[in-house]
């Protein structure tokens, strides 16, 4: 219907007009209090039309009406939670006014900054006055004391700076880290390793895995590999 009157270019302009008009008055007069007048620009045609409505809602009403079995269980139930709903409001609006609490306005903390993070950190960062910039051009920034890194990247930057910092002992003829462990972006090394600085990077003396960046096997318990002959 919707795609004809595209078509036909139609346009419809809705009137609301009284129903039953075909009746008898006196009945219309008896099963309406108020019985609204019939507009002026009502024809015998909108009459019919409205007649014919209504014989099909009826007959729509038939066929798709509900038994009475089915219906009047959730009818009386329905009238019963309106009951009370009404008896819960009629409770609620007899109560008496409940202390209200003043709301505390709520104040913003102010956001640790990385600049903040870099004065006040316990790490002992090389150069000393270095700032965000100077290590954003390597990537990373490592620990001379306690030998921990974390690429500035990671999501663990802000705690790296923020945690603490625990000496380690380093024998200097063999560049041997004795006892600790070392961290790099968040993960710690296994306590099992023996660990030594060579060059940029630490090796495990037993093992012999080493890491640069990443602790790689070094999170893991050492495993000695196995000399062949």
């Amino acid at each position: 219907m919707f795609a004809l009157i595209a078509q036909k270019n139609i346009t419809f302009k809705p009137f609301w007009m009284p129903s039953h008009l075909l009746e008898d008055p006196e009945r219309r007069r008896k099963c309406s209090k108020d019985p609204k007048p019939i507009p002026s620009w009502v024809q015998h045609w909108h009459k019919l039309g409205n007649q014919h409505a209504d014989i099909l809602a009826a007959e729509a009403c038939k066929r798709f009406d509900v038994a009475e079995e089915l219906a009047d269980p959730i009818i009386n139930r329905i009238s019963q939670l309106k009951l009370i709903q009404k008896r819960l409001a009629a409770i609620i609006c007899h109560l008496p006014e409940r202390p209200k609490v003043p709301k505390l306005p709520k104040v913003r903390q102010r956001r640790v900054t990385l600049d903040d993070l870099f004065a006040t950190t316990s790490h002992v960062l090389l150069p000393a006055n270095s700032t965000l910039g100077w290590f954003s051009r390597f990537g990373s920034l490592s620990c001379a004391s306690c030998h921990g890194s974390c690429s500035i990247k990671s999501a663990g930057f802000r705690a790296f700076l923020a945690g603490s910092c625990i000496l380690l002992k380093i024998q200097e003829e063999r560049r041997r880290i004795l006892g600790g462990a070392i961290s790099m972006n968040g993960a710690v090394s296994h306590p099992s390793h023996a660990l030594k600085i060579v060059d940029k990077y630490y090796a495990c003396e037993h093992c012999g895995f080493k890491a640069s960046n990443k602790l790689q096997n070094l999170k893991y318990v050492c495993a000695p590999r196995r000399r062949t002959t």
